[in-house]
């Protein structure tokens, strides 16, 4: 269904585009009389590098992005929407804009699924949560992206694996950082 949304045509911005998902998945999936055909959505974040302007293009469904400028945070909120609402295109556009953001060389963007934040582990058997990313993220803002993967995957085992028992993946876990 993304992959048809994108071929079937251009889009002005990423907030167009993801009009264009939410009307295609409640078309797809949604009997408009019967709205308890189907109880499965998603979360989803598009985020567009424009180099010759240097901005980004932002804009997520239940998604956030970070961007890190030398471990300073900067945290671009997603829609409080679904996608299988039948108004989630009118409800975005309430704010028909892309959130747009200049960047410089060096900056990283980091968007990610909640299945890292949703994760349990630790010493209490708990959720990991956005607060702990942002910290984790903050911690390594001086590695380089390339090692940054590495210390992901670290994190991520030690908090599922206490001295005391190792905790199971409970969801899809999915970060993608970048470095521009």
């Amino acid at each position: 269904m993304l992959n048809t949304t994108l071929s079937e045509g251009k889009f002005e911005s990423v907030t167009e585009f993801l009009c264009n998902v939410t009307t295609s998945y409640f078309n797809n999936f949604f009997d408009r009389n019967n709205e308890d055909d189907f109880g499965d959505t998603f979360d989803i974040a598009v985020c567009v590098v424009d180099q010759k302007s240097n901005i980004i293009r932002y804009r997520g469904i239940k998604r956030p992005m970070i961007k890190d400028r030398k471990g300073d945070l900067y945290e671009l909120k997603g829609d409080r929407v679904s996608v299988s609402d039948a108004f989630a295109s009118q409800k975005i556009k309430k704010e028909p804009w892309d959130k747009v953001w200049p960047y410089k060389e060096g900056d990283k963007l980091y968007m990610f699924t909640d299945g890292f934040t949703d994760q349990f582990g630790g010493i209490k058997n708990k959720k990991y949560k956005y607060v702990n990313l942002k910290k984790f993220i903050k911690n390594i803002s001086n590695e380089d992206i390339s090692k940054s993967n590495r210390l992901f995957d670290q994190e991520l085992w030690d908090w599922q694996n206490t001295y005391k028992e190792s905790f199971e993946q409970t969801d899809d876990i999915t970060v993608l950082g970048v470095q521009l």
